[in-house]
């Protein structure tokens, strides 16, 4: 029985520990699985041996749900790259068009139709009207940015929402000026503030077009992080991405497209 317990070293790395995966069962409302983990730190608090069989199981059902997130979305993995016409004359977008990131105004650029001369916004290359599509973008310790899809037929240059109304599903990060702050899913109809328990470095998004879908994952665990269910499109979405100002001399970090770790 003292190996057993002195086992539980074993959950010193975070992901394993008892208190995380009983976050993990709240954060996917499974009542039955919150009990468990409950029982499961009483019993380790209390120095039994069950409490490490507790755990045990739960480590597993953790890593199960991360496999069965990964599988989802794996097939939908999708090449992703940034379209410098679109790019607001702010943003700089790498010669490979695979990150992006705020700097000096470009004052020669042209105002043609598909750039954003109001946001500092840039699209996608590439435009999905059907099937499923997953891709991950690096955010790293940036204090502000946006992500999601928009409509080909979004407005980009005049003053507009984030939300589905004016074409976009999208999830934000936004810096409050003074030291903090929050993740909003944009909705039409209300506030949907978001409280992942870590920042997440690295965002993977996930369309389903022909039901609908648009998620966002933290894709260091695969975590779920909101959902925008039954989005009726009626015209092709591109990849949407926002690097957002730099704020009191942070957030100069690019938005970088990267490869997902187990693609």
């Amino acid at each position: 029985e003292e190996n057993e317990l002195n086992s539980s070293a074993r959950y010193k790395d975070n992901t394993h520990h008892p208190r995380y995966l009983y976050l993990i069962c709240v954060h996917v409302a499974d009542a039955r699985l919150t009990l468990i983990a409950q029982a499961g730190i009483q019993y380790l608090a209390e120095g039994h041996s069950r409490g490490v069989w507790v755990v045990s199981v739960l480590v597993n059902m953790f890593h199960l749900h991360w496999f069965v997130s990964v599988f989802h979305v794996l097939p939908a993995v999708t090449p992703v790259t940034l379209d410098p016409d679109t790019a607001y004359p702010c943003l700089w977008v790498s010669p490979c068009r695979t990150s992006v990131q705020v700097g000096k105004l470009q004052a020669n650029l042209p105002n043609n139709p598909e750039r954003f001369t109001r946001y500092n916004i840039v699209l996608g290359s590439e435009a999905f009207s059907s099937g499923r599509h997953y891709w991950e973008v690096e955010v790293g310790s940036k204090t502000a940015w946006g992500l999601g899809v928009a409509t080909a037929s979004v407005n980009r240059k005049d003053e507009i929402s984030l939300c589905p109304d004016d074409g976009f599903w999208t999830l934000v990060l936004r810096d409050s000026g003074n030291g903090t702050s929050e993740y909003e899913a944009c909705t039409d109809i209300e506030e949907n503030l978001l409280y992942p328990s870590k920042p997440p470095k690295r965002v993977g998004i996930y369309l389903d077009y022909g039901r609908g879908l648009v998620s966002f994952y933290d894709a260091g665990d695969m975590s779920h992080l909101f959902t925008f269910n039954d989005a009726k499109f009626k015209e092709p979405v591109f990849p949407y991405f926002n690097p957002w100002p730099i704020i009191n001399g942070h957030n100069r970090e690019p938005l970088t497209i990267v490869t997902p770790h187990w693609g």
